[in-house]
């Protein structure tokens, strides 16, 4: 699954992806955060 956030900077995009990269991870799935394209 790929999941692509776009918007203004300091809205908050890093820290809702790093959360659902964190419950990913609880939930026993391999999750990844790149920051750039």
């Amino acid at each position: 699954m790929l999941i692509v956030f776009e918007g203004l900077d300091n809205c908050g995009k890093t820290t809702i992806v790093e959360m659902l990269k964190d419950y990913f991870v609880h939930v026993g799935k391999h999750a990844e955060l790149e920051n750039s394209l």
